[in-house]
């Protein structure tokens, strides 16, 4: 008997062991590893509530494009303050996520459009931080939490385009916080397209030649691939009627960043509007032409209906596909099957990871095509090693546990 219990005693030690380097090892195997001189990070934020994306380049300078809050996303229904909003999750994420060895701030905050779910919707007031006029939601809170060096827009400083928003009250806040936002020292630049050096490295750009962020098009206006030249995609707008006039999604700024062997594309919420290429309307296929293929890619407007024609896809070719969703109609069901199989545009493997999807878009898109993604919520971060010759995917979840990781992909 004393034999046996001794025997047992081991037994569960040697267990306990075994299931603890089991857990350990693992948790060490899928550990996000930190930033380091040289890395390239890309992090889409889960906000839930629009588009964000915080980037670290190879030297250490920050990026943010967009910060979109369209407000209370609850299926209930409830309060706005009952979830946190977008700049409250967006300030943390940057504060956790930034390495020690950086200050947690932005030098360049691009704002690729005026919709909600990209710069937040000033006039609705998501909490009662007033101050005047303004009600703080997206950039506008965001910079009462976190310093924000730069910002760049596509309308600064006359703000001349404004699409069909031009009384529109939400515009009219953002404009009136950008005035504010400068006269106390910040600086707002307006998007130079055809530009590579309105977002350049700036601790140590000599040591990352390969590093670049080409602005290819904003205001209806696209890159030729030539030096600095863009050419007019839309027709004179005084031909136009009024409702015939482009939309705010069709102006929106976009751009390509590069580094070694890797591409990104980031194109806010262009899209085709049902028109075949050729059309002034299908902006989004004459941009696809100048961006060329891309590693990756984020759904120009968040996967909507609208948004990644096959004309596009053709020409990206993405490895991977990043969409950051804030409603059921995103990702749409025909677009998510063209994202999703290869013989609608491209051939090759492709993933695609969401930062969230919701339980109403499940029930649309089949539960089978839906396995087959990546990722269906959680932080979405781009992890490119130095020299651009290979780069890892890593999603985390809320608490910014490492959920998942995947690649290394090689760059083409």
């Amino acid at each position: 008997m004393k034999v046996n219990k001794t025997l047992w005693r081991a037994i569960i030690v040697f267990t306990e062991i075994l299931i603890f380097f089991c857990v350990y090892g693992q948790n060490k195997l899928l550990e996000m590893p930190e930033w380091k001189q040289g890395y390239l990070e890309i992090h889409h934020v889960s906000t839930g509530k629009g588009s964000s994306t915080f980037i670290i380049l190879p030297d250490g300078t920050t990026m943010l494009i967009d910060a979109g809050d369209v407000g209370n996303t609850s299926n209930e229904g409830g309060s706005v303050e009952k979830e946190p909003s977008a700049a409250q999750t967006i300030a943390k994420y940057i504060n956790k996520m930034t390495p020690k060895l950086l200050e947690p701030n932005i030098d360049y905050a691009l704002l690729t459009n005026f919709n909600p779910d990209h710069i937040g919707n000033t006039g609705l007031g998501l909490n009662s931080n007033k101050s005047g006029n303004d009600y703080p939601s997206g950039i506008a809170e965001l910079v009462e939490k976190i310093a924000v060096k730069k910002i760049v827009d596509r309308g600064w400083p006359n703000y001349e385009l404004y699409a069909n928003d031009r009384d529109n009250r939400r515009l009219g806040n953002y404009i009136r916080f950008a005035k504010k936002y400068v006269n106390n020292g910040g600086t707002i630049d307006q998007f130079d397209i055809g530009s590579n050096e309105q977002f350049i490295l700036l601790n140590n750009p000599a040591e990352y030649p390969t590093f670049e962020v080409q602005n290819l098009a904003a205001n209806g206006r696209i890159w030729t691939g030539i030096n600095q030249q863009v050419h007019e995609h839309f027709p004179p707008l005084k031909t136009l009627s009024k409702e015939n006039l482009p939309t705010e999604n069709q102006y929106s700024a976009a751009i390509r960043i590069s580094y070694g062997r890797f591409d990104y594309f980031y194109g806010g919420d262009l899209g085709h509007d049902h028109v075949p290429p050729g059309s002034w309307k299908n902006i989004e296929a004459a941009v696809g032409l100048v961006v060329g293929p891309v590693e990756v890619c984020v759904a120009n407007n968040h996967g909507f209906h609208d948004a990644m024609g096959l004309d596009f896809l053709q020409s990206v070719r993405p490895q991977n596909v990043i969409i950051q969703p804030w409603n059921a109609g995103q990702p749409n069901s025909t677009t998510f099957i063209r994202l999703l199989e290869p013989s609608q545009a491209y051939p090759g493997p492709r993933g695609i990871f969401s930062t969230k999807i919701y339980e109403e878009t499940k029930s649309i898109i089949r539960e089978s095509r839906i396995n087959q993604m990546k990722s269906t919520a959680g932080h979405v971060i781009i992890r490119v090693d130095p020299n651009g010759e290979i780069y890892h995917i890593h999603v985390l979840d809320q608490n910014y546990n490492l959920q998942s990781s995947f690649g290394p992909y090689n760059c083409s």
